[in-house]
């Protein structure tokens, strides 16, 4: 997808003329559902062509494409659940939840574990939790 993703963006401006009949509107609406984390709006801002100017509208969950097929935005960021599965608990030993098939997430509250250091973004950055 990415080749077609970049092939797409490098005629951007050749097809934007063909549609408008010539009229160079700088507005590129960029739809999206949820909140855009980590930063992707400035990096976004400043990879635009010069001339171009984002403007940004959340648009409602209930919207599958982000309001790319109602025409309401030109371009969407739409999060999908591609894949799940399930997550597993390990606990020692004479632990208070031996044996069971199911553990609600609710109970592990102020368990230690092993988790993400917040706002790392790094995957690979675990520490123990308390």
């Amino acid at each position: 997808m990415l080749d077609g993703a970049r092939a797409l963006l490098a005629r951007w401006d050749e097809t934007r003329r063909a549609v408008t009949g010539g009229a160079h509107d700088p507005t590129l609406t960029v739809g999206f559902q949820t909140r855009i984390g980590r930063g992707l709006i400035p990096r976004v801002t400043e990879r635009m062509a010069p001339g171009w100017k984002p403007r940004f509208r959340q648009v409602p969950w209930r919207d599958p494409s982000a309001g790319l097929a109602g025409g309401e935005v030109d371009v969407a960021f739409a999060w999908r659940v591609a894949a799940s599965e399930p997550l597993w608990v390990a606990l020692p030993s004479g632990h208070r939840l031996p044996g069971l098939d199911e553990v609600p997430f609710a109970d592990l509250e102020g368990e230690p574990f092993a988790r993400c250091r917040p706002r790392s973004g790094r995957l690979g950055t675990w520490r123990g939790a308390a």
